[in-house]
């Protein structure tokens, strides 16, 4: 009986004294625990706590690798970018705050548009950590940003691996897909996509990439049901139309039309119905009218300005006809020129004389947006090499602490 009280004793003590070093443990965690549980609330987007906790713990923050870190990756996660890289130096990519180091410090050049510095930053973090998924995604934003889909879309099939409840990562290579024109690819994403639940919102923009994709194979029957099933809207009314047309309604495609413009949009998607209704109704010169909109908002399109020398000619203007065939043929051969480039530029992603080209055939096409995008990707693919050729000391060979 008396073994019996020691023994229940013997358990009781070890109970108090396993629970008093918990006590201990959470009251006086150590500086690697504290940047943890920070960088933890962090990535769940919890400045607040993360804020608090740094605070709390700063005096025991203050004398270890992790203070300026820290500062750094609040400043990010508070949106001052800038001033984060202040802390975001190679010299504190070291031990365990080397991988949030390299992500907050690749995220801010990447914000900054400094392209070249953000992909050698997170290419690195990549490599290193490749289940952060975080760096992933943001190293796929750079590659898009630099015209380099394939690398883009290796690192979103990187992605959907890891996470593949992710709609975004889905959504995303859907729209890559969509814009090189592999529809069969892009339904097969934007089905996906669809299927991960996203939010009402970006539910319609997918819907309507997917409709847009299933109308373009020929799929009209599937691409109306769906474009009806999203809220009403002039793009949505735009999809609605041109299936309605490639079923042969032609009636319907004008009611959708009208019940688009109800919105006062100039939608480029849904002039592009109305003129195709009005030419089908053998209206030219209402269709010259909405064509030369569409010349005004798209003026890249090339088979805008072929429809227009086509209603010309109904309408005997043969000298306006002559004009927009010629700005069609022109238009034509600056986009299989594009076409060449991009492969290109997917082959050889830093290769900057080829964005440089880009740039020129996009501004002669009226795509001043697109232009300006090559023209950055040029200037990041120049610093890249310039980076590699002085051959500085890399972030991934400061050693680790």
């Amino acid at each position: 009986m008396l073994s019996i009280k020691r023994l229940r004793w013997g358990v009781l003590l070890v109970v108090v004294t396993v629970s008093a070093w918990g006590m201990s443990y959470l009251m006086y965690p150590t500086a690697d625990q504290v940047f943890d549980h920070v960088v933890s609330m962090l990535r769940q987007g919890d400045l607040v706590r993360a804020e608090k906790i740094a605070q709390e713990y700063q005096e025991l923050l203050g004398s270890t690798e992790y203070e300026r870190p820290l500062r750094g990756g609040l400043l990010v996660h508070a949106g001052l970018h800038q001033q984060a890289l202040r802390y975001l130096t190679p010299e504190d990519a070291v031990g365990k705050a080397r991988e949030s180091v390299l992500v907050w410090a690749g995220e801010c050049f990447f914000v900054s548009r400094d392209l070249a510095r953000a992909e050698m930053l997170l290419r690195n973090a990549v490599a290193e950590f490749p289940s952060n998924l975080h760096a992933v995604r943001l190293l796929a934003a750079v590659y898009f940003d630099l015209g380099a889909m394939q690398l883009a879309l290796a690192q979103l099939q990187t992605i959907q691996a890891f996470d593949p409840n992710d709609f975004r990562s889905f959504h995303t290579a859907g729209v890559i897909y969509l814009d090189f024109e592999q529809f069969d690819l892009a339904v097969a994403n934007l089905e996906t996509a669809l299927e991960r639940k996203p939010p009402p919102k970006l539910r319609a923009e997918i819907s309507l990439d997917l409709s847009h994709a299933y109308r373009r194979l020929l799929k009209y029957n599937n691409a109306l049901a769906l474009s009806k099933s999203t809220n009403p809207s002039p793009r949505a009314f735009a999809e609605i139309a041109l299936s309605q047309l490639g079923l042969g309604q032609l009636d319907d495609a004008e009611k959708s039309v009208i019940a688009g413009r109800r919105f006062e949009s100039s939608d480029p998607m849904l002039l592009r119905a109305e003129a195709l209704v009005l030419i089908e109704q053998r209206k030219f010169d209402d269709a010259s009218i909405v064509l030369m909109k569409l010349t005004e908002l798209e003026p890249h399109e090339f088979d805008v300005y072929y429809k227009l020398a086509n209603v010309y000619r109904q309408l005997g203007r043969d000298s306006e006809h002559q004009q927009a065939l010629a700005r069609f043929e022109e238009l034509k051969l600056i986009r299989e020129r594009v076409a060449v480039l991009n492969h290109k530029a997917n082959q050889l992603p830093y290769d900057a004389d080829i964005r440089h080209e880009l740039a020129d055939l996009c501004h002669q096409m009226g795509r001043f947006d697109l232009e300006h995008d090559w023209r950055n990707a040029a200037a990041a693919c120049k610093d890249l090499m310039i980076i590699r050729f002085q051959q500085p000391i890399p972030v991934s060979a400061v050693p680790q602490k």
